[in-house]
């Protein structure tokens, strides 16, 4: 029961990162083809602001995820999990 529930949560963890990425990399995009186009100013701005703001939660997610906090996140998931 323990395994499969710990599967479970390192796949939901999988595709929220995914998810969060793909989002990011959306907004990125779309906010570069709003500055290339002729687009209302005020819109351009958001855009901007947004793709600003989902380019640091990108950067923040991706630390996160990187090889000297996974070991520390894989403890702290064997503890959850124990508790439980």
């Amino acid at each position: 029961m323990k395994k499969t529930y710990q599967k479970f949560l390192w796949i939901s963890y999988i595709v929220l990162f995914i998810v969060g990425f793909l989002v990011s990399v959306s907004v990125i995009v779309g906010t570069l083809f709003l500055l290339f186009s002729d687009e209302d100013l005020v819109l351009k701005g958001l855009m901007s602001t947004l793709s600003c703001v989902m380019l640091l939660y990108l950067c923040i997610q991706i630390n996160e995820i990187m090889p000297p906090h996974w070991q520390e996140k894989k403890k702290e998931f064997k503890e959850e999990i124990e508790i439980k």
